[in-house]
């Protein structure tokens, strides 16, 4: 079980290396797989990230996750990234892929699934760069609803798997 402890970043990162090592060895190794993969076309098209949110320990430090009181509970999973390759944007590989981490999440016993995406009603000006934790819609539509909004761009959005 991950402790959230507060440092300054640099010496955070350092702090952390080395349990982040040991818990993606964890993850190739054993257990469920650390996301999913999008094809189009027979070809790997995109990535997202998909884990128990206590292995996630940047996510201690976040602003999102600033006022959440229980940030070590292994039944609430992250999706926290995404990426699609660049010819298969707008296709909607996005969507399948947050479906696809909501069906990983639930067969390996999740009770909720929690994403940080981008509001682009709020932020409509955002490149491809900065949307790596999805836009907002695709969360919507797949069913999550909004729980905070600890920035006015970036919501918190989670879906029960109950």
């Amino acid at each position: 079980m991950l402790v959230p402890v507060v440092l300054p970043r640099g010496q955070a990162d350092r702090a952390h290396a080395a349990a982040n090592r040991e818990a993606l060895c964890g993850q190739v190794r054993g257990g469920p797989p650390p996301g999913v993969l999008g094809y189009v076309d027979g070809e790997p098209s995109g990535w997202a990230a998909v884990a128990p949110r206590p292995t996630y320990t940047r996510l201690t430090r976040s602003v999102l996750l600033r006022d959440e009181p229980e940030l070590t509970d292994p039944s609430i999973w992250s999706v926290t990234c995404f990426v699609v390759r660049r010819p298969a944007r707008r296709r909607g590989l996005s969507a399948a892929l947050l479906a696809g981490t909501v069906d990983l999440a639930r067969r390996a016993g999740a009770g909720e699934l929690e994403g940080y995406p981008v509001d682009l009603d709020v932020r409509p000006r955002t490149s491809a760069a900065e949307l790596y934790h999805g836009p907002l819609q695709v969360f919507l539509h797949a069913g999550f609803t909004e729980v905070r909004r600890p920035q006015p761009d970036r919501p918190v959005v989670r879906l029960s798997l109950a």
